[in-house]
């Protein structure tokens, strides 16, 4: 939803700073004009293999100007980014392919295909946040919608992760059960 005219114009010229939208439904003509480039031809700029979780993330980002017609205040680059996630169930490889377009302000001699990618995949660092509350914690179901109750189980949710991650916990889902299955163990924990 951040990728509107009005946010990149904002960017640019009230702060004098560099944007990195993704290009979803939200924008059906800019993303029509960003598709209908020459991809296929755009060469590989940059890639990036992880594993992890079972899994192999492979990242490719492509890199092209910006089409004329464009009216994103100083668009200078479109972006693809394509991902390949290859998992194992049952001995067989399943692999999924996902594609997202960007836009930039940051033009070719600014910034790398490769410091695009990372700036991509940093923004999940973020995401991973939202996920960590809204899948392990259900936030977006709790019923609490008014007064101070949904700003105070925000602070308490802050309070456990923080807590979570000084101890070095790697599962959230699997410490949260423990801890409610034991509550003299949360105790623990905040004397700790």
């Amino acid at each position: 939803m951040q990728t509107t005219h009005g946010n990149a114009r904002f960017l640019r010229e009230t702060k004098n700073a560099h944007y990195l939208f993704p290009v979803l439904g939200n924008q059906p003509t800019l993303n029509a004009l960003l598709g209908a480039l020459d991809w296929q031809d755009a060469p590989v700029a940059a890639a990036t293999v992880e594993t992890g979780h079972g899994r192999v993330e492979t990242r490719t980002v492509r890199v092209l100007p910006v089409p004329g017609g464009v009216e994103m205040a100083g668009a200078a680059q479109a972006v693809l980014v394509e991902r390949y996630t290859t998992s194992w169930r049952n001995g067989q490889p399943r692999t999924r392919a996902e594609a997202v377009l960007y836009i930039t302000s940051l033009g070719p001699d600014e910034t790398t295909p490769a410091d695009l990618l990372a700036h991509v995949r940093g923004h999940w660092t973020v995401e991973h946040l939202h996920w960590l509350r809204d899948v392990t914690w259900d936030e977006d179901a709790s019923l609490l919608r008014t007064g101070d109750g949904p700003e105070l189980m925000s602070v308490l949710t802050n309070l456990v992760i923080t807590l979570f991650r000084i101890l070095g916990v790697t599962k959230f889902r699997d410490e949260t059960r423990r801890n409610h299955e034991n509550p003299r163990r949360a105790l623990r924990l905040l004397l700790l």
